[in-house]
């Protein structure tokens, strides 16, 4: 069989869209590849920015003040008595997992006070909060107790104590843990 000139154009055109299309969709795989790495640095950059913004709070404040008290009696909050020019000022750590909130400031009447210090930070809404940990803990008889638990005069003898802030925040197509994870020697 013998082509003439319209089969040869015919072929050629086949060839060439065959060809156009298999450049067009390596392309087009090429594009989404890095729209989703690019997505995917994006989403680890602002929780990991998040994470240094909240914990920079807490420990600016530990290094520059010193701690007089801390109380634990609920698992969404933690109560931190700051010796600043020599006054104490009450500061509260709120974690909520229902309204994914991290809430840091002066707290006083049951309300944090805005106009003095206050900081807070809203978790995106497709991260997942879970196991938040807030303990308390006394070196007391070789090991760690629950500084609560102690009696006032014996709490006071102690000079090793330590806060644990944990909050685990993970989003729902990442196994990396971008939650908050702060140890505090005071």
């Amino acid at each position: 069989m013998k082509l003439n000139n319209k089969g040869y154009l015919i072929a050629e055109i086949i060839v060439a869209s065959v060809i156009a299309m298999g450049l067009a969709y390596f392309l087009l795989e090429l594009v989404i590849d890095v729209k989703n790495k690019n997505d995917s640095y994006y989403v680890t950059t602002m929780l990991e920015t998040d994470k240094t913004l909240m914990t920079k709070e807490v420990m600016d404040d530990v290094s520059s003040y010193k701690i007089k008290d801390i109380y634990t009696n609920n698992i969404n909050y933690v109560d931190i008595t700051f010796i600043i020019d020599d006054k104490d000022v009450n500061k509260r750590i709120t974690i909520d997992k229902n309204k994914k909130l991290f809430k840091y400031g002066i707290f006083e009447n049951d309300v944090y006070i805005n106009d003095e210090y206050y900081f807070e930070k809203e978790f995106d809404s497709k991260l997942n909060i879970s196991d938040i940990k807030i303990t308390n803990a006394c070196y007391y008889n070789n090991s760690y107790v629950d500084c609560n638990s102690l009696e006032q005069s014996v709490k006071d003898s102690i000079d090793n104590k330590l806060l644990t802030l944990l909050v685990n925040v993970k989003t729902n197509y990442s196994d990396t843990d971008y939650g908050i994870n702060i140890n505090i020697n005071y």
